[in-house]
């Protein structure tokens, strides 16, 4: 029996078996993020959380809440992006001149 080389072979797709989809996977996709949905509905909530608790690090938030536009989030981001970017500096200026004061 001679072999052939595998180029020499017709290109063949492999057998693609189906997915099994277990009861755990088709559980959490039956029940997507019930805990926050009173939050995600509420701009006024998401808002607030973005600006007095939790800075850039809420902006997921933001972006899971169905409440906002496309464009509205993207302004919002922005927006709370600079805002935390100035209590940062805020904060940094803040203990800078604490320890000049304190140095001198």
């Amino acid at each position: 029996m001679s072999r052939s080389h595998p180029s020499e072979t017709p290109d063949r797709d492999p057998p693609v078996a189906p997915l099994a989809e277990t009861r755990a996977s088709a559980s959490v996709r039956a029940t997507p993020r019930r805990s926050l949905d009173p939050l995600l509905e509420s701009k006024a909530a998401v808002l607030g959380v973005l600006f007095l608790v939790t800075g850039v690090l809420g902006l997921p938030l933001l972006w899971y809440s169905r409440r906002f536009a496309a464009l509205e989030r993207w302004f919002w981001a922005v927006v709370v992006t600079l805002y935390t970017s100035l209590l940062v500096a805020l904060v940094v200026w803040v203990l800078y001149w604490s320890y000049r004061q304190l140095s001198s």
